[in-house]
């Protein structure tokens, strides 16, 4: 019995190196450029994997050729040390995880300590991606799964955009291996919260605009313009974030849904992607009309179609039919979008009505936000229109965080 570890499906391997010092270089480099990654020395070549794979021990006659590789949490002996059976470094101590490259903590291993708020809280920071594609990107990078992140909404994707996130018991060495791994989502600002943050756990937006290519007839009105957007606002309709750009919009998913139409929900899903080849066409075809393999279908999306990807493989787990249960994997933010969708649609009709009647004076039953300063003239809340609640904005900002800036 060597104690060999089965070796890592997927690999890098490099020319062989007989300069154990490049080796070593070569190892250094690759954890700390690629956090993602690990390396060892296989028959005097380097090796590169991921870090969630296992790498396999050296034959037991060339037991130096894994001294290479840096010392790592794993329990890495020192460069230049030789292990030894019983010294200590055997082959349980070595395949012993570090807690926090597990994906929860297991108390049986490492309990989470008791001081600590069980929710760490960051600043997310993306750039042209919607919140949650860059949230499913880190748990798949830390091999998390996404149902432990919060967050209160979601932010533009042409965009950069910061907003505050938690996910349960993660330490912030786990999280902060982020900023090595993506070069438009980085994550700051730690602490550990008693509380998630939830869907609608906020004050409001904080937006710089950058207009280009801006043409105006009259240059001349543009100041009064201004003016009049400052002193009256606008009404804070629910636009093509929350329904989407293409021929479906996320309100006709969330209407199926709630009427308990899943293969019909699942049909609009699949027909809203935004890049279509006649090949993926004619297997959607196939899948809805002659009940083919999911996989056929699978194979030919691209990886960005998360809902699209994620009710296929709920109906190869639940079974071809079983459309209710397979929209349970797609994560559950993006599910209450599509309901919410539907709520936001009935708003822009409300708000529409609501305008018509008087569209500068308060009515009986609004809701009027007042100045914060209490000397100040109640009247002057007469002359905007009331905002809707719960209309998708995001918590505030903590002030050390960059503002977000419109890329538009």
């Amino acid at each position: 019995d060597t104690g060999a570890d089965k070796p890592p499906e997927h690999f890098v391997l490099f020319e062989p190196c007989a300069d154990k010092a490049q080796r070593t270089a070569a190892h250094r480099g690759v954890r700390e450029s690629f956090p993602f990654l690990d390396s060892d020395t296989f028959e005097g070549k380097v090796r590169v994997f991921l870090r969630s794979q296992k790498f396999a021990k050296s034959s037991p006659a060339a037991p130096h050729e894994a001294d290479d590789a840096p010392a790592t949490e794993s329990g890495a002996s020192k460069p230049g040390c030789k292990r030894a059976r019983g010294s200590g470094t055997d082959k349980r101590s070595r395949s012993r995880k570090d807690p926090s490259d597990t994906p929860t903590f297991d108390a049986r291993n490492a309990p989470w300590p008791a001081d600590r708020g069980q929710y760490l809280c960051c600043v997310l920071y993306k750039e042209n991606r919607d919140s949650v594609g860059a949230v499913d990107a880190i748990s798949r990078l830390l091999r998390l799964p996404s149902h432990i992140f919060g967050m209160a909404g979601t932010k533009d994707r042409r965009a950069c955009t910061t907003q505050l996130i938690t996910a349960h018991k993660v330490p912030a060495e786990k999280m902060a291996r982020i900023n090595g791994a993506f070069r438009d989502i980085k994550v700051g600002n730690f602490r550990y919260v008693a509380n998630p943050v939830r869907l609608g756990d906020l004050k409001g937006n904080r937006f710089s605009l950058v207009l280009r290519h801006l043409t105006v007839r009259d240059e001349a009105a543009l100041p009064k313009a201004l003016e009049s957007l400052g002193r009256v606002g606008f009404i804070n309709y629910f636009g093509m974030q929350r329904f989407g750009t293409g021929v479906i919009h996320t309100n006709q998913v969330g209407a199926a849904l709630l009427r308990g139409q899943w293969k019909e929900a699942a049909r609009l899903i699949l027909d809203s992607l935004s890049i279509e080849s006649a090949q993926i066409a004619e297997a959607k075809r196939r899948f809805f009309e002659e009940d083919a393999d999911p996989d056929e279908l699978l194979q030919l999306l691209p990886p960005f179609a998360l809902a699209e990807r994620a009710i296929l493989e709920g109906l190869k787990k639940c079974g071809r039919q079983n459309y209710c249960n397979a929209f349970s994997e797609i994560p559950r933010h993006l599910r209450l979008l599509y309901l919410h969708a539907y709520q936001s649609y009935f708003w822009n009709m409300m708000a529409t009505e609501r305008v018509r009647l008087s569209p500068d004076q308060v009515l009986e039953g609004d809701l009027v936000l007042l100045p914060d300063d209490p000397a100040a003239p109640a009247a002057a809340a007469t002359a905007a229109t009331p905002a809707p609640a719960g209309s998708g904005a995001e918590p505030e900002v903590p002030a050390e965080v960059p503002e977000g800036e419109s890329c538009d």
